[in-house]
C-alpha cells in the first residue's frame, strides 16, 4: 500500500503561476498529473485547487505506472466514510483524505498540571529541523489520531538541504531536485510513495525491534489498547528485563509526540503516571530521560513510535 502525500503548510499564493495539472506536468511528473486527474481522485484535485497552501511530493513517472499497473486501475470499494466508489491502495486513500481539517492536540506543559494547547507562548525555541506536516489522509483504516485529526507525518532536512519525510513503518522518501511552483502552492519531486501507516503491534513487528517489549505489553493485556486507543506515543526499548520493567512506562496517550511536539524543557507524564523529561542532547537532538532517540518518528496508524536503548 502507498499513500499520495499532499500536506499542507503556509506558502503565499502565486497568481501567476501555472495549475496544478500543468504545473506538475512541467515539472516532469506527467504519470501523477494523469493520476491525480483521474475520475478517482477528482474531489481531492478540487480541494487542491481550492487552497493556497498546498505541498505536493510527487513521486518519478515510473514509480507512479508501476502503482497504478500493479492496481490494474479498476479494483473499486465502496468507502467507509461516504459510501462513493474508490480504487484500492493509494488511489483509495488519495480519493478519501478530503474531509474534515485538523484541530490543535493537547499536551502537558512542564510548568503546570493542566493540558495546554499546542501554540502557545510558554516555550519559546529556535525553528528545529523536524517540523509535523499533516496530511490529507483521512480513511479511519488508516488513521487514529483522534477526532477531526487527519494523518501526520514529520519532515526534515538532509545535508545537502532536501526534505526527507518520515512514513508508516519506519519508511522515509526523499526529495530529488528543487521545488515548482503552482499557483496556489509548491511541487517537490520526490523518489516514492510513502507506505500506510499500520498499527503499533505490526509496526514493531515489522522493525524487527522491541520484541520482548511487546511480549510484556502483551502479557500486562495492553495489547489492544494501545493498537486502538488515538493519539498514543510509544517509547520502545531495545533491551527489556521482565523481572524489574514495566511496559507503561513506555507509554504516553492523549498525546502526539512527533520530534517537533517534543519540547525541550517539558515533561509528558506515562500511564503509570511517571515523567519523561525532554531535553536537548549533546548534538541537539532530543533526550528523553537523558537517552538519545535511536529510531525517530516511526509513524503508527494512531500515533508514533521512537526507539531508545533501554526502559525508562
Amino acid at each position: 500500500m502507498r499513500l499520495t502525500l499532499l500536506t499542507l503548510a503556509t506558502l503565499a499564493s502565486v497568481s501567476t503561476a501555472l495549475d496544478i495539472l500543468p504545473a506538475l506536468r512541467k515539472c516532469g511528473c506527467s504519470s501523477f498529473a494523469s493520476y491525480l486527474a483521474s475520475a478517482d481522485n477528482l474531489p481531492l484535485l478540487r480541494e487542491i485547487r481550492m487552497r493556497n497552501d498546498g505541498v505536493i511530493y510527487c513521486p518519478p513517472n515510473d514509480v507512479v505506472d508501476a502503482l497504478v499497473a500493479s492496481e490494474g486501475g479498476v479494483v473499486e470499494r465502496p468507502c467507509k466514510r461516504c459510501g462513493h466508489q474508490k480504487r484500492s491502495g493509494n488511489s483509495g486513500a488519495a480519493r478519501n483524505a478530503c474531509h474534515s481539517k485538523p484541530r490543535p492536540q493537547k499536551r502537558h506543559c512542564g510548568s503546570c498540571d493542566d493540558h495546554q494547547p499546542y501554540g502557545g507562548d510558554d516555550h519559546q525555541l529556535q525553528p528545529s529541523n523536524y517540523e509535523t506536516v499533516i496530511t490529507y489522509l483521512e480513511d479511519p483504516e488508516y488513521v487514529n489520531l483522534g477526532s477531526g485529526q487527519p494523518g501526520r507525518m514529520v519532515s526534515s532536512l538532509n545535508a545537502e538541504g532536501l526534505t526527507v519525510l518520515s512514513g508508516g513503518v519506519g519508511s522515509s522518501i526523499n526529495q530529488t531536485s528543487g521545488a515548482c511552483r503552482y499557483n496556489r502552492g509548491v511541487i517537490y519531486p520526490v523518489d516514492g510513495f510513502v507506505p500506510f501507516p499500520l498499527t503499533v503491534s505490526k509496526t514493531i513487528k515489522q522493525l524487527g525491534l522491541g520484541a520482548e517489549f511487546w511480549r510484556a505489553v502483551c502479557k500486562a493485556g495492553l495489547d489492544k489498547y494501545l493498537d486502538n486507543t488515538p493519539a498514543c506515543t510509544v517509547f520502545v526499548p531495545v533491551s527489556w528485563n521482565d523481572k524489574k520493567d514495566d511496559p507503561r512506562r513506555q507509554v504516553v496517550c492523549d498525546f502526539l509526540g512527533y520530534s517537533p511536539e517534543l519540547l525541550p524543557g517539558s515533561s509528558i507524564t506515562t500511564l503509570a503516571d511517571t515523567q519523561i523529561k525532554v531535553e536537548f542532547g549533546p548534538d541537539g537532538g532530543r533526550t528523553v530521560n537523558g537517552q538519545s532517540l535511536q529510531r525517530s518518528d516511526v509513524t503508527t496508524k494512531n500515533g508514533v513510535i521512537h526507539v531508545i536503548a533501554k526502559p525508562f
